[in-house]
């Protein structure tokens, strides 16, 4: 995902969390495309209007002719042809023909679509499996659970459509490493995914869990990190959080963004006016109005000349220059270069 620049996505009463974990807010699931799985080795590409892919050496492997498209997830990609939404392979080709309204992402072996209408979850072979509520968009699917409900009443369905976890909170987020966040009165806890409450409805916000941790704040929008027996390892002292990536997490002290590593200790000085998580050894970071590319040890290795950066997979990342967005590599080099 880029830095600073997000998905719009539907959004009921299931709250999202904004990009930086220190905003006001209730939600847990996490920032921009809500945790989807992160793009496989084909990249999403736009020319003259229409939609393709490249792979890392910027080969166009799907030409550019889709009306629109989504990065790929679980092998397949949603792509638009007129007013339809179809699937196609890492070849270009049609694994499910353009016939639904809206398409998601796939997760656990599902992707919400919408067909004659409604809401449901569409398989790799076009099975559908409906949803509970079908005129409300459906949370994806992650670690075999998915939320389901309205207010009030919110819980978890399984792959097959079933009920798992009974709707009994007023909010539910997206299942972490074995444990999904679940709200009444306000007031955050965890459950496993047979729905037993393992840590108690008393935290005022978090996220998911990554590497072990969740980020969790205070009423008085402080964040520190919770350890999955709701105990904190890391007091809530900082302004703002990113959650652990590689091993560190990006935090924000006295209006600056710096790194702390699982034990508190800060590894890399609050410096920079803002930044995202490390991916494969890299992390954008801003300054002043630009923004570059600095390593675990804090050095700069691609100098902040971007308007906007996104985090590196499979060696590229995402820019953008002047309203254009391309794609460059480790060295800072476009392999593909700014366009529409």
């Amino acid at each position: 995902m880029m830095a600073k620049l997000s998905l719009t996505i539907p959004v009921i009463s299931l709250l999202l969390a904004t990009l930086h974990a220190g905003a006001n807010t209730t939600a847990e699931i996490r920032p921009a495309n809500y945790d989807l799985p992160k793009q496989s080795h084909l990249f999403l590409v736009k020319n003259k209007g229409k939609y393709g892919f490249i792979d890392k050496s910027a080969k166009v492997v799907v030409p550019c002719v889709f009306d629109d498209a989504k990065i790929f997830s679980e092998g397949l990609a949603a792509v638009l042809v007129g007013d339809w939404w179809g699937y196609i392979d890492e070849d270009g080709r049609f694994v499910l023909q353009p016939k639904f309204g809206l398409a998601e992402q796939f997760s656990d072996g599902l992707a919400a679509v919408q067909y004659d209408g409604k809401w449901g979850f569409v398989s790799r072979t076009g099975d559908i499996l409906p949803f509970p509520f079908t005129d409300v968009f459906p949370y994806p699917f992650r670690e075999g659970l998915a939320p389901y409900g309205e207010r009030e009443s919110r819980g978890y369905i399984d792959t097959s459509g079933q009920i798992k976890i009974r709707g009994q909170y007023q909010d539910v987020g997206l299942f972490h490493e074995g444990l999904g966040a679940v709200s009444n009165d306000y007031k955050w806890g965890y459950v496993d995914g047979s729905g037993n409450l393992v840590i108690p409805e008393k935290l005022y916000m978090t996220y998911g869990f990554n590497e072990g941790l969740a980020a969790t704040g205070t009423d008085d929008n402080r964040w520190g990190f919770i350890d999955k027996t709701g105990k904190f390892v890391m007091p809530p002292k900082f302004e703002a959080v990113f959650e652990f990536s590689e091993n560190m997490a990006a935090v924000e002290v006295h209006g600056k963004w710096g790194y702390v590593d699982k034990s508190g200790s800060v590894v890399i000085a609050a410096r920079f006016d803002d930044t995202s998580a490390f991916s494969e050894n890299l992390a954008p970071v801003q300054l002043g109005k630009k923004w570059g590319y600095i390593d675990p040890h804090g050095t700069m290795v691609i100098a902040p000349s971007f308007d906007n950066a996104g985090e590196f997979g499979d060696g590229l990342a995402e820019v953008e220059m002047a309203g254009k967005r391309g794609y460059i590599d480790k060295s800072g080099t476009f392999v593909w270069p700014a366009s529409e």
